[in-house]
């Protein structure tokens, strides 16, 4: 088999394992094509390594914080949202503030992420139903 079809077969098998949702086999795949030939990396790949870290964000972080969630770990779970970058944990880290009993903390919290993406936190309803109940509890 030519490294062409190599490659081919390879990107089938990433985008399969982006469909899935499985970020160590995505990356695994990727490097195996990241070096073609001796021309050194490929610029394509490269992006596209760089934009599949951006779809899959933080998850490590996300992960962890979302453990301390469930254990009710809110001290830990706050400070680890805040590690992340993006309106879900954003606003995850915002209602953590309401379980540490602090409402006005959660509201300015969410406030915050209204002013700096707009667009994006107007449209997001968990985000206006968590700053309604913030409201409500004020």
């Amino acid at each position: 088999m030519t490294s062409y079809a190599v490659a081919c077969v390879t990107l089938l098998e990433t985008h399969c394992a982006l469909r899935l949702r499985d970020a160590p086999l995505v990356f695994e795949c990727l490097e195996c094509i990241r070096f073609p030939g001796t021309e050194g990396p490929d610029p394509k790949v490269l992006s596209l390594i760089g934009r599949v870290h951006l779809q899959f964000g933080d998850t490590v972080p996300m992960n962890r914080a979302l453990l301390a969630v469930a254990g009710e770990k809110w001290d830990v779970a706050r400070e680890t949202f805040g590690q992340v970058a993006g309106l879900c944990a954003a606003a995850n880290r915002a209602v953590c503030e309401l379980y540490l009993g602090d409402p006005q903390g959660m509201l300015d919290e969410m406030l915050k992420l209204m002013v700096e993406m707009p667009a994006v936190a107007g449209t997001a309803e968990p985000l206006v139903f968590n700053y309604c109940a913030a409201l409500k509890l004020q």
